[in-house]
């Protein structure tokens, strides 16, 4: 422990030290000192005492000193800490913000992942409908032999129904190619709204996909009732 630690005692003790030698100095001269007038007492004891204050007065400075270094000392200790929580409150904020970019990163990889699924099955459906409308004429025609023998509105029924597929196919290719030239998504906006405009491509090629197939499968059953009907075997083994 330092000495400006302990001031204060050592100032109590210098002080009495000091009285009593005052003290001592007046009873070893009491002779002298009786004899004083008041006035005389006044001055030896404002010269005794002011002595005394004198050195409070630099005891007390030094412990100001000490107090006020003391309080620099906290106000340095506060800003270390106040710029340490600064500093932990700005690492805070930037891995949230890392957070936050990883998790719009991982949602626009995840529409970017469904918009590359949905163009895929566009593009079966885009392959595979061809096939399935070439199939469509060949059941149809099939069925033509059939019906025309039997009746002439089946027949029409049939060809506007491949008229519809002709024309639905048409529509769909018209739908894919703008779509393909749509400009790249550049922003979160932009990527949903494309995997939106996937969505209803896909929409739209499956249920002609599905539509043709399930033309397919009536043309087919109903050629096979006809041949039934007509005791005769078809082509599809019935």
């Amino acid at each position: 422990m330092g000495w400006k630690h302990q001031q204060p005692g050592i100032g109590i003790g210098l002080t009495l030290i000091y009285l009593t030698s005052m003290c001592a100095i007046v009873v070893l001269n009491w002779e002298t000192f009786s004899q004083l007038e008041p006035n005389a007492w006044g001055d030896f004891l404002a010269g005794s005492l002011g002595l005394l204050a004198l050195f409070w007065l630099i005891l007390g400075y030094f412990q100001q000193g000490k107090e006020l270094k003391n309080s620099v000392d906290a106000l340095k200790r506060q800003a270390a800490e106040l710029a340490a929580a600064s500093e932990q409150q700005r690492q805070l904020v930037k891995s949230n913000e890392r957070i936050a970019e990883l998790e719009t990163e991982r949602f626009h990889g995840s529409l970017r992942i469904e918009r590359s699924k949905l163009i895929a099955d566009v593009q079966n459906d885009m392959i595979a409908i061809p096939s399935l409308m070439s199939a469509y004429k060949s059941a149809q025609s099939s069925l033509l032999e059939l019906v025309n023998k039997a009746s002439g509105n089946d027949a029409e029924q049939i060809a506007m129904d491949s008229h519809s597929f002709d024309g639905g196919f048409s529509k769909l290719k018209e739908d894919v190619d703008a779509w393909a030239k749509d400009k790249p998504a550049t922003n979160q906006r932009e990527l949903e709204e494309a995997v939106a405009a996937a969505y209803r491509i896909r929409g739209k090629s499956a249920f002609l996909r599905s539509s043709i197939e399930r033309q397919i499968h009536s043309l087919a059953e109903r050629e096979r009732l006809i041949a039934i009907k007509r005791n005769k075997p078809n082509r599809f083994g019935g």
